[in-house]
């Protein structure tokens, strides 16, 4: 599992576009906000999000995570 992460402060998310990364080895899928069923707010104050939607708030804010699976062959 990778975390991409975003590397401005605050910002607006136009498109995700994971071409290069679902054809890179070993990376098998993506989670991304519109997967979170129900509310993608966490926290006890309920004010910070799981995955970041439509606009970042904060730098190093999740906006999808990588799931890679690696094989290892034992010989």
């Amino acid at each position: 599992m990778t975390l991409v992460t975003s590397s401005v402060a605050h910002g607006e998310i136009l498109s995700i576009d994971t071409s290069d990364a679902l054809s890179s080895t070993g990376v098998v899928d993506f989670i991304s906000a519109s997967d979170v069923p129900g509310s993608n707010i966490y926290s006890f104050n309920k004010d910070e999000l799981v995955f970041a939607d439509n606009k970042v708030i904060h730098s190093l804010l999740v906006i999808i995570v990588l799931l890679i699976c690696m094989y290892v062959s034992i010989d």
